[in-house]
């Protein structure tokens, strides 16, 4: 290992633990030991609607002298049942395969893989991969909240425990579902509303209030003051229409972009920046052979 390589993957590496102290999210969090930057420790939720929805997990990321330009290796230290412990796991952007691993990725991208990479069935059979029951992986979810670092010291709870993960719908729990629907008989449902009209009549006067007269009435300006009932509708105000496509959603229920989405983002990204490193390096060969040219012709004169 050069001393040029170290230094240059010590500083992307002091560049992401900035960028990761700076970001609040709710789903992971992550840093290197004061000891060693080239070991990090994360704790990371298990993606929404999963048998690991409720489970936060720790592990390490272990990286390698050139890095980024080969990709780290993950290992889980809380039982999960989808990965072994203290063993590194084989994922596609792992050391396993580094011609999948691109530069420009990082630790953030790689923390969001492996969220969305929990719920994969395709690849059970891979090196530190495990095949349990989703009931098996439940319990595991319920007891990793307790599960603490020896080297950490905290547990999962206490590291996300100012992170509260976003109330976010479950696709399982849609009216119409049978998830919904059996939730409903059993009478966890959503409460239903009180059908009984209520009694809208304005109450009367009573007997011995004065009559009022002429001049007790308010002049235009006064009854325009007056504060006026205002009659509450019960249907449930209509989207207004948007000239770029269907109405948006009600605010009550956040955007949450998914893992994936955000994955594709990066891998996109990634490929721009290697289709511009190339050109690059065609534009140098270019001018390296237009000069070759030109020194043949001045010897041959």
């Amino acid at each position: 290992m050069s001393l040029k390589s170290s230094s240059s993957a010590a500083k992307r590496i002091m560049t992401e633990m900035k960028e990761m102290q700076a970001d609040d999210s709710s789903e992971f969090t992550a840093a290197p030991l004061e000891e060693n930057i080239f070991e990090w420790h994360f704790t990371l939720r298990g993606p929404v609607d999963s048998p690991f929805a409720e489970g936060l997990y720790h592990g390490k990321i272990l990286l390698p002298t050139d890095y980024p330009f080969r990709p780290p290796h993950i290992v889980f230290l809380t039982p999960n049942g989808r990965w072994k412990v203290d063993t590194k796991v084989c994922i596609s952007f792992t050391g396993f395969h580094e011609e999948s691993w691109q530069p420009a990725w990082g630790i953030r991208t790689a923390l969001l893989g492996v969220q969305a990479l929990m719920v994969s069935r395709g690849d059970e059979a891979g090196a530190g991969a495990l095949s349990k029951s989703d009931e098996d992986r439940e319990a595991l979810a319920k007891q990793s909240l307790h599960w603490t670092c020896p080297q950490c010291r905290q547990s999962n709870a206490e590291i996300l425990q100012d992170r509260p993960r976003p109330h976010v719908v479950s696709a399982a729990m849609l009216p119409g579902t049978p998830k919904a629907a059996a939730q409903q008989e059993k009478g966890q449902g959503p409460a239903q509303a009180d059908a009984r009209p209520q009694d809208t009549t304005p109450a009367s006067a009573p007997e011995n209030a004065p009559i009022p007269s002429h001049n007790d009435r308010p002049r235009d300006e006064e009854v325009d003051n007056v504060d006026r009932p205002v009659l509450q509708s019960t249907k449930p105000p209509t989207p207004a229409p948007t000239l770029d496509g269907p109405p948006l959603p009600a605010p009550g229920l956040p955007l949450v972009a998914t893992a994936l989405q955000r994955r594709e983002l990066s891998m996109l990204q990634a490929q721009i920046e290697s289709c511009r490193r190339i050109l690059l390096l065609l534009d140098s060969l270019m001018g390296l052979v237009c000069a070759l040219l030109v020194l043949l012709i001045l010897k041959n004169l």
